[in-house]
Order: C-alpha cells, then sequence, then structure tokens
C-alpha cells in the first residue's frame, strides 16, 4: 500500500502575501507534517566562548527560520529540537576534516549516534565557533550526505538561515545553477556522476537554487536569503522564484518529505 501525503496545493494564483506585499506565497493546506527531530552536538570552540543561554538561542532561531520557511514552501515537514549535547571532547580543530569530525562523534558518543541513524527522519549536527582560523570567511557548514546522510557542521554565528540549508542539502537540495557551475569547474548538470552510483538517482534535475530580485532562495548563495526555496509558485515582486524545469527545490524537500513517512 502506497502512502500518500497529506497535502493540499491550492491553485498558484491564490496567494497570500507577506513583507509589504514583496513576496507572493501559494496557499496550501498543510496536514500531517513530518517531524524531523535534530540533535545539536556543541563542540568545546563554542562552550568556551558562549554562554549557554546563547547557543540556545541560536538554534531556536535556527529552528525557526526553517520552519517559516518551510511553511512558506508547502513543504510538511517540522523542524523539532531533539537533544542539545555539550560535547567538550570534540575540540574545534577537528572540523578541519569532517569524516574526523564524525569519527569523533561515533567513538565518544556510540549510542547517542546509533539511535540518531536508526531513524532516517532524525538530523544531527555538530556546532563550531565560525571564526576557526581553518575555515575561510564564509564558511558556515557543511554535509557529506552520500556518506552522511544526517549529519552536517554548522558554525554557531552564522545567519539564521544556514541550518535549512544544510539540511536541504540532505534532501538533495542544490545550489544554484551559477554557484554550481563555479563549484563543478561548468558542469553543474553533472552532478550525479560525481557521486557514488547508489545515491544518483536522489539527485534531480529541478533541485536547483534561484536568485530573485537580488536574493537568494535557501540553497542559493547570495549577500540576501529569502525565507522560502526555489519554486515556480513562489515570486518576489513580478520575478518568479523558481523553474518547474531545473529550479524547484520545494519540490525536492516536499518529496523528500514522502520519503521519510514512508520509512
Amino acid at each position: 500500500m502506497k502512502t500518500k501525503l497529506m497535502l493540499v496545493l491550492l491553485s498558484a494564483g491564490i496567494c497570500w502575501q507577506v513583507h509589504a506585499d514583496e513576496i507572493r506565497l501559494p496557499k496550501c493546506q498543510i496536514e500531517d507534517a513530518v517531524e524531523t527531530p535534530i540533535t545539536f552536538f556543541i563542540s568545546e570552540s563554542v562552550i568556551k566562548h558562549f554562554d549557554t543561554f546563547v547557543i540556545e538561542g541560536h538554534i531556536q532561531r535556527w529552528l525557526n527560520f526553517s520552519n517559516k520557511a518551510l511553511k512558506n514552501s508547502c513543504v510538511p515537514m517540522l523542524r523539532t529540537l531533539d537533544k542539545i549535547v555539550y560535547a567538550p571532547e570534540i575540540l574545534g580543530e577537528e572540523s578541519e576534516e569532517f569524516e574526523v569530525v564524525h569519527s569523533f562523534l561515533e567513538y565518544y558518543y556510540p549510542g547517542e549516534i546509533e539511535r540518531l541513524n536508526s531513524d532516517k527522519a532524525k538530523f544531527y549536527g555538530l556546532v563550531f565557533k565560525k571564526d576557526i582560523s581553518q575555515f575561510t570567511s564564509d564558511w558556515c557548514g557543511e554535509t557529506m550526505s552520500s556518506v552522511y546522510p544526517q549529519f552536517f557542521t554548522i558554525g554557531l554565528t552564522c545567519v539564521d538561515s544556514v541550518l535549512e540549508h544544510e539540511l536541504g542539502h540532505l534532501a538533495w537540495a542544490n545550489h544554484d545553477m551559477e554557484t554550481l557551475s563555479d563549484q563543478t569547474d561548468g558542469m553543474p548538470f553533472d552532478l550525479s556522476n560525481q557521486v557514488p552510483l547508489s545515491v544518483q538517482s536522489k539527485y534531480k534535475k529541478h533541485s536547483y537554487g534561484y536568485i530573485c530580485g537580488g536574493k537568494g532562495t535557501i540553497m542559493a548563495y547570495a549577500d540576501e536569503t529569502h525565507p522560502f526555496y526555489s519554486s515556480p509558485d513562489i515570486s518576489y515582486g513580478d520575478i518568479v522564484c523558481g523553474n518547474a524545469h531545473y529550479a524547484d527545490n520545494a519540490r525536492v524537500l516536499r518529496e523528500h518529505a514522502l520519503s521519510l513517512r514512508g520509512k
């Protein structure tokens, strides 16, 4: 029996408006959203520089932004806080190598990692102090979805949209075309050929971010970020913020929600 996603998208011509009529969103009814609990491991580099209430405040803002973006994009998914684990064993220097970070978590917190990986709707990340010397100034997060499909790293003081950006990668949403062209030596459409055969089918032709009105959708690289994923049903002023053929990450996230519901 196939699992059906309880999501009703109404006519794209029926919209509701926010932000002084600049953003036009499709009106939708979301029922029974898929919950995606997130566990945050706080590294020593953050613990020694920030009070607990500051750390927890950043995390709450990330979650608030994520849920606003998902709602705006008509994605039946809810980001919730599972647990905050203070991990002084994980310093900050180890973050230079993504795989090493995860290995340290498996070593020091085997029970937690096993619990998290037993449910594909759960996600977890290691929080670093952003200005660690190994990173360039624009580093804010990282994923390796083909190897660690539920794990991310994130800088504490990065903008509120970073969490959802990294979770978008874990749902197989991609950057905007211009950014990917720079990152892949001019081959943004060949992403599936750069990953293991077992995950090539995860890359969809419509899974790219978009720039509209000088701002980026969640997965796009831009100085400012819209609180929604790329979608041909969303516009900013008179500019459409996606394309049904190559820039519809809202659809990617809805498809991901369906896969989580059928876990």
